[in-house]
């Protein structure tokens, strides 16, 4: 499992180290090791050092228990 951002899908982005380093593990998984489960979940909305919302690692740490994960956002159309 890989944690991505949607940095990788803007163009201008695409030789900055960190993006280049996040397509280039998606490009061998998906195209090299074809035999091996391969997921890439790309976070659209990062946090701040200021930022007060529920942090990702958080909310699964408190799912670890439970046969079930429920998250909530706001959905754009």
């Amino acid at each position: 499992m890989n944690i991505g951002s949607m940095w990788q899908d803007v163009p201008k982005m695409r030789f900055k180290s960190y993006v280049f380093v996040k397509n280039l593990t998606d490009f061998i998984f998906i195209r090299l090791f074809k035999n091996v489960k391969y997921i890439t979940i790309k976070l659209g909305d990062t946090y701040g050092v200021n930022d007060k919302r529920n942090k990702l690692v958080k909310i699964l740490k408190s799912q670890l228990s439970s046969n079930e994960l429920t998250l909530k956002g706001k959905r754009k159309i």
